[in-house]
């Protein structure tokens, strides 16, 4: 960053905002996925879809094959690594 741009300014803390909330509700998730707390028979009902919920969604997790979708990673990869060398030189000049 050459000059002091208030477009900058909002593009640096808007990226800051949205990565940090990213990374929270994703923590958030991946706690809630893994929390077993309590005895089986003292869940309410709505306890018990909560850890139905939770095991499907970790069975369905543990069932994915990167395999599968490793052409699209590496695409995902390759454009994104375009993208910050473009970003790179954008910022030199």
């Amino acid at each position: 960053m050459h000059g002091s741009d208030i477009f900058e300014l909002y593009r640096h803390l808007l990226g800051i905002l949205v990565g940090s909330y990213v990374a929270v509700r994703s923590l958030n998730f991946l706690a809630w996925l893994l929390a077993e707390t309590g005895a089986e028979a003292r869940r309410t009902p709505s306890q018990r879809l909560d850890v139905l919920w939770r095991r499907y969604l970790l069975v369905q997790l543990l069932r994915v094959r990167p395999g599968r979708f490793a052409g699209e990673l590496a695409q995902i990869t390759g454009l994104v690594a375009i993208l910050m060398g473009l970003l790179c030189l954008h910022w030199r000049w």
